[in-house]
């Protein structure tokens, strides 16, 4: 063999060294870049989930306390039977308490929908707006379900 024959299969044999070489390194490359981005999108996927819920369960629980106050005022309105309105005055008592116990972490959940560590626009129009409104309900309904309980027409106490 002449001295090119021996000095192309060196090359080959470099040349195939190389070629290994890089597939091994390209297939630790593309797995720790699809390991990164794979645990990125699993990261900003459980955030917008856990964000999700939050709003979802500040929604049930505002929704769920406006729901059960208007039937209790129906329950005054159409004087219905003194049972059926404890009953339903007991739901709103619930829901009342629910909100009551998780409105510092409807208050955290806002902050962290907004990506704000401090108080926030709509943590303050929360605070300001939507809680006072449901403190005047609650004082409306609760006047005019003792009103109705002891015998007296409820019905003018709030409407």
């Amino acid at each position: 063999m002449s001295k090119y024959g021996m000095g192309l299969a060196k090359f080959a044999r470099l040349n195939r060294r190389q070629i290994i070489a890089f597939a091994i390194l390209s297939a630790i490359v593309n797995g720790l870049v699809t390991a990164s981005v794979g645990a990125w999108l699993a990261q900003t996927y459980a955030s917008y989930q856990r964000k999700s819920v939050a709003v979802q369960g500040l929604a049930d629980l505002v929704y769920e306390r406006r729901t059960r106050a208007g039937m209790v005022m129906w329950a005054i309105k159409r004087n219905a039977e003194i049972e059926e309105l404890r009953y339903r005055k007991r739901a709103y008592d619930e829901a009342f308490v629910n909100w009551n116990k998780r409105v510092q972490y409807n208050i955290f959940m806002i902050r962290d929908i907004s990506g704000q560590g401090g108080v926030t626009r709509l943590e303050t129009q929360f605070q300001e707006l939507l809680v006072p409104a449901l403190s005047d309900i609650d004082a409306c309904l609760t006047k005019a379900y003792d009103v109705r309980v002891s015998g007296g027409d409820g019905k003018p106490t709030c409407w």
